[in-house]
């Protein structure tokens, strides 16, 4: 069965702020699921967990300029 998590506790997994994470869902990289009735969005743990190993290793893209 799938856990399903707040904004709150994808923002600890993932190591971002509260509002990074919606921007995540609205951008389309974290899938959520909005309860209008009870004004909350969940998250499915393993989703997050999944997405925070992607962000971990995502390469530095170096700068254009060099710096002096």
């Amino acid at each position: 069965m799938n856990e399903f998590i707040t904004v709150s506790e994808a923002a600890k997994i993932l190591q971002v702020s509260r509002p990074y994470v919606y921007k995540l869902i609205e951008s389309g990289r974290l899938v959520a699921e909005k309860r209008p009735i009870l004004r909350s969005v969940r998250i499915k743990r393993e989703d997050a967990e999944k997405l925070a190993k992607e962000l971990a290793y995502q390469p530095v893209q170096p700068s254009a300029k060099p710096r002096p």
